[in-house]
């Protein structure tokens, strides 16, 4: 019975017989240098960056909506003109525990455009959607 299972791991089609052909060499010499070395890369090469460049690591800045039509911004790391801009808004307040600036969401796009000129930020202001079904609510619940 011993043979008989050493028969069937050899047969064609089973994958003892899948494996075994798979680990021998492609090229029947096993001596034979192998083409890779002296094929050129085929790999995507990532192409050098155009414009601008800095070697300082982008800064995120993240607008989310919070309670009573306020926008909470978070960043990614400590930016100094982040802080000075975002102190330039007339609505603006600071919580020292969560590092996290608020106004008012009717500050949202003066905010944006301020930021979005500061170099080196990736600005994520609160999607269009958003900012839409606010001023919805806000017409509806002034009329």
């Amino acid at each position: 019975s011993n043979q008989s299972q050493q028969n069937q791991g050899n047969r064609p089609g089973t994958l003892d017989s899948f494996f075994q052909s798979s680990s021998k060499p492609l090229n029947s010499s096993a001596h034979a240098p192998t083409q890779q070395a002296h094929q050129p890369q085929t790999q995507l090469q990532q192409k050098p960056f155009v414009g601008k460049q800095t070697n300082l690591p982008r800064t995120v800045v993240t607008f989310q909506l919070v309670k009573n039509r306020r926008i909470s911004v978070s960043t990614s790391s400590f930016n100094q003109r982040v802080i000075d801009t975002l102190k330039s808004i007339k609505d603006k307040s600071y919580d020292p525990r969560s590092k996290e600036w608020s106004f008012g969401i009717d500050f949202h796009e003066d905010a944006k455009q301020q930021l979005a000129s500061i170099p080196g930020l990736d600005v994520r202001p609160l999607p269009p959607f958003v900012l839409r079904a606010m001023a919805k609510h806000s017409s509806s619940a002034s009329a």
